[in-house]
């Protein structure tokens, strides 16, 4: 629509989340998704696609019906540093264990913003990594490795 008020923020977010949701529901097509009684391992990953899609549908909505804003400048330090933490994560989850890829996951994602303190992110290792650890491997029985031996 030519002269539509659209807000480019929400509209790249939007793309995100549908770009994301596609990918997810693609990559996962192909597992068993049973039913509530008897879940099979695509229902989670299939549920959860429908639902970035949908979020990400909204959001479509809510930048072409909403006040105009026009996208910013792009600031590289984010991107960088959120790609190269979730990238590092995939990595070290399989040759380092849980441990190494969580606090590498949240030191470097941490790297992000330019306000990034020392204490606040120790903090954060502190308890979410054994948090993570408790959820997964332990409470949900996942064969994950914790540690690189």
């Amino acid at each position: 629509m030519p002269g539509a008020a659209r807000n480019h923020p929400s509209l790249l977010a939007a793309a995100l989340f549908v770009g994301a949701g596609s990918l997810a529901l693609w990559e996962c097509w192909s597992l068993e998704v049973g039913d509530l009684a008897g879940m099979g391992p695509g229902y989670m990953p299939r549920a959860l696609a429908i639902l970035l899609i949908a979020i990400g549908l909204g959001a479509a909505v809510r930048g072409m019906l909403g006040h105009v804003e026009a996208l910013g400048q792009v600031r590289l330090r984010p991107v960088v540093a959120i790609f190269a933490a979730v990238a590092g994560f995939a990595v070290l989850s399989v040759q380092g264990g849980l441990v190494l890829a969580a606090a590498w996951l949240l030191a470097v994602a941490s790297l992000a913003t330019p306000h990034w303190r020392t204490k606040e992110v120790l903090i954060s290792a502190a308890v979410l990594i054994p948090l993570t650890t408790l959820v997964f491997v332990i409470g949900l029985g996942l064969q994950i490795k914790i540690w690189p031996w």
